[in-house]
């Protein structure tokens, strides 16, 4: 080894001790650091049967509640159902604004058998001939804005079926008066 190898080597390892004992400490590493009053972690693992037993014994005294019969949400129940030619699609009960006499054939109750299921857009431009969207924003849509009744007016003399949607996506518009709605979901039949 020579002497200029001999001192490099030397000055690298005095600058790595200085600098490892000029560090201060209080990273964060080491068993000095942790804290002193938490107890260390459970030896004794619970069985599944204990663990039943200790449930058991903590809720013998308390009220069971009554098995109740949850109701969930029936599509039937809060959808309308338009199809034409063998195809169907899903809308929000009350999103229908205005259905035409000569169109009442698109609101169905239920979906023909062996009709296909189109998603809102699909089913739309499939019959953009006979389905006007009518846009609302959010606030229209839960009551706390009005809807642009002179629109809405022109669009009910006019003979396509109007949907309110949002961004694209059909959406109920409660603010709407539902009788011309109600009407065409109790005349129409559910086609053959």
């Amino acid at each position: 080894m020579n002497r200029r190898t001999f001192t490099a080597a030397a000055c690298l390892t005095l600058m790595g001790a200085g600098t490892a004992c000029a560090q201060k400490k209080g990273g964060g590493m080491g068993l000095e650091f942790l804290p002193k009053r938490i107890p260390p972690p459970a030896t004794d693992v619970m069985t599944d049967a204990q663990l039943l037993a200790r449930q058991h014994r903590e809720n013998a005294g308390k009220l069971m509640p009554k098995e109740q019969q949850v109701k969930g949400l029936d599509l039937q129940e809060t959808s309308t159902f338009l199809e034409n030619s063998g195809l169907f699609t899903i809308v929000p009960k009350g999103s229908v604004i205005h259905v035409p006499e000569k169109l009442k054939s698109l609101v169905v109750e239920t979906p023909s058998v062996g009709s296909k299921f189109q998603s809102w857009q699909e089913f739309q431009v499939a019959n953009r001939g006979r389905i006007s969207a009518f846009e609302i924003t959010f606030d229209q849509a839960a009551g706390k804005a009005p809807v642009d009744g002179d629109k809405l007016e022109a669009l009910r003399r006019s003979d396509f079926l109007i949907v309110a949607v949002c961004r694209g996506g059909a959406i109920s518009c409660p603010s709407q008066k539902p009788a011309t709605v109600a009407a065409a979901g109790e005349t129409a039949k559910p086609s053959p």
